[in-house]
């Protein structure tokens, strides 16, 4: 007996347990739980010369698992009261798994027949309501759904001049405010700085709302009024401002920079400004410009509708 063949025998012995065992025996050997002593012996020649270490060189390590595992599942099987625990333990596993099948089956069936009778019976109370409705076609007046259709475009109708009048009131604010920024320089009393970036034909929004342009100078000091046009520019006035150089410092977005300058030689003396005695005045100047469209307002008004229709 070679050295390699004493060491598989020893690693056999080792590992092998007849009174238990992780994996089917029949199935390693290829046998039916009926099979005779004969047909063990035979089906473990056959599958020993298959897997021996020596018939499969280039495979070894998957070889030598495989011989162990034919000669304990070999073992396992010879052994009588092991093979009748096994086989007692195995048809117990399969009449388990056949009950839980068929209670699967069964509560499947019994599922579905309760959902179709949910499903019948809610059809039939459809039925009957539908029934004992009026049929609004027949009637001389019109019905009440049409009431509300025209309720809810008058309703749709007012909201939306209130919304245009408010746009024109944005609007006429906002030129008055580029008119006093751009006529009124004497009266300027406020450091006033402009900005300007470069726009392109395929930005339809600007990269800088108020809301931008507060966290990034909102640190430097309090602004009083803050005015943005669509050419790519904007007025921003302060209040007061805690530290001059590093104001004119910023430059806003690596995508999208803007230049800043002074307007009106307002630019403050000091390295840090602080605003002259005056009321306290909460002004939010900059409110976006509406352009809509006639279309654009018709659009606006059929989705305002469809949208009430839905809710009502």
């Amino acid at each position: 007996m070679s050295t390699r063949e004493l060491k598989l025998l020893n690693e056999m012995a080792k590992t092998t347990d007849i009174k238990r065992i992780e994996f089917d025996p029949y199935e390693v050997l290829g046998l039916q739980p009926q099979c005779e002593e004969n047909e063990i012996d035979r089906a473990f020649k056959k599958s020993a010369l298959k897997w021996h270490p020596d018939k499969n060189l280039t495979n070894k390590d998957k070889a030598e698992e495989m011989f162990i595992k034919i000669y304990r599942a070999y073992e396992f099987l010879k052994d009588k009261e092991a093979r009748v625990q096994y086989d007692q333990q195995r048809a117990a596993k399969l009449k388990r798994a056949q009950y839980e099948e068929q209670r699967r089956a069964t509560d499947s069936t019994r599922r579905r027949k309760l959902i179709e009778d949910l499903e019948a019976r809610e059809a039939a109370a459809t039925d009957i309501k539908r029934s004992k409705m009026p049929e609004y076609h027949q009637a001389p007046s019109r019905a009440p759904r049409d009431d509300k259709l025209e309720e809810l475009r008058k309703q749709g109708a007012e909201m939306l001049r209130k919304m245009q009048a408010e746009f024109a009131e944005k609007e006429r604010e906002q030129a008055e405010r580029l008119t006093k920024a751009s006529t009124s320089k004497s009266n300027l009393q406020l450091p006033t700085l402009k900005l300007r970036w470069k726009t392109t034909e395929k930005s339809q929004e600007s990269p800088y709302d108020e809301n931008k342009l507060r966290q990034i100078f909102g640190k430097h000091g309090k602004m009083e009024t803050i005015i943005i046009s669509k050419g790519g520019s904007a007025i921003i006035e302060f209040l007061n401002v805690k530290d001059v150089d590093r104001l004119e410092n910023e430059a806003g977005d690596a995508e999208c920079p803007f230049k800043l300058k002074w307007l009106y030689d307002s630019r403050p003396k000091e390295k840090s400004f602080m605003e002259p005695e005056k009321p306290s005045v909460d002004i939010h100047a900059n409110k976006a410009i509406f352009d809509m469209s006639h279309a654009e307002m018709e659009d606006f008004e059929a989705q305002v509708l469809q949208s009430m229709f839905k809710n009502s």
